[in-house]
């Protein structure tokens, strides 16, 4: 498929990860969307992933949703993907271009998880990550930290480190004794 395309889908509790099977991806990078509805009249989340090839999973992590209706939708920009299907599916909830399909429904899950607040670590410049001595170079300024706890050893998406490095999506690394 070229054109955007994606699936209606309901989550009866809170959940905090989509994913996307796809048999090719391109190579290319691809935006994955998440709205409130089909008609796409508020956008929730958006993950851009990067080179995706072949026989992939795409894993969209994002801070959890509470239960209700939702879209997702992934948008090639012209060029050719390769979705995983079920034929003959029965939900009739894929949408292309903003038209429903039929026959055939996209293969994709959510993930739920606890519906309990809880603070979160937050990466601050200078966190070891390592016992090798590599160090969280850009992060969280300690005065800019409103909500959350506070650790060593816990770096965000895209944190540039000491060696040149960043942090890869949902990384965490913890130093062991």
């Amino acid at each position: 498929m070229s054109l955007p395309y994606g699936a209606r889908f309901t989550a009866e509790h809170w959940f905090d990860r989509l994913i996307i099977a796809l048999d090719d991806g391109g190579g290319r990078d691809l935006p994955v969307r998440i709205y409130d509805s089909p008609d796409k009249t508020n956008l929730i989340q958006e993950t851009l992933f990067k080179h995706v090839g072949p026989s992939r999973a795409l894993h969209m992590i994002f801070e959890p949703l509470p239960p209700g209706e939702y879209f997702w939708e992934l948008d090639p920009g012209g060029q050719v993907t390769v979705a995983q299907i079920y034929i003959t599916s029965t939900y009739k909830g894929t949408y292309v271009n903003g038209n429903l399909m039929t026959g055939y429904d996209l293969r994709s899950k959510i993930m739920y998880c606890s519906d309990e607040l809880q603070e979160r670590a937050v990466a601050v410049t200078g966190d070891p990550i390592d016992q090798g001595g590599t160090q969280v170079k850009e992060g969280s300024s300690i005065m800019a930290v409103q909500v959350g706890t506070v650790e060593k050893n816990v770096a965000r998406e895209l944190d540039e480190l000491n060696n040149g490095g960043r942090i890869l999506t949902g990384s965490w690394y913890v130093e062991t004794a």
